[in-house]
């Protein structure tokens, strides 16, 4: 009983991160590209390269393709924006506001 309380609350605070940050619509992938970016630029100060992206645990499983179309949904959506030349491959966060 109590793992099922548990993970009803877990399941709760997932859908108030979607809905703070508008993700309710986006599919798995897109969710995930976008939290590798979050956790990149975290750690790179602000910048998600292309490279960290296809190789971050919670990315390195989606096909090429798909991740390349998630990001530019997520560019279209103004979650996330392109900086450089079309080709250099680096992403930051918008101002969105993914503090909870």
């Amino acid at each position: 009983m109590k793992i099922k309380r548990s993970f009803s609350y877990l399941m709760m605070a997932l859908n108030e991160i979607e809905e703070h940050l508008r993700l309710q619509a986006n599919s798995q992938n897109e969710k995930l590209i976008f939290a590798s970016i979050i956790l990149i630029a975290e750690e790179q100060n602000g910048c998600a390269y292309i490279e960290y992206i296809k190789t971050h645990k919670l990315t390195n499983k989606i096909p090429l393709p798909s991740l390349y179309r998630g990001l530019n949904v997520l560019i279209e959506q103004k979650k996330i924006y392109h900086i450089g030349r079309e080709r250099s491959g680096v992403y930051a966060l918008s101002e969105l506001d993914i503090s909870l």
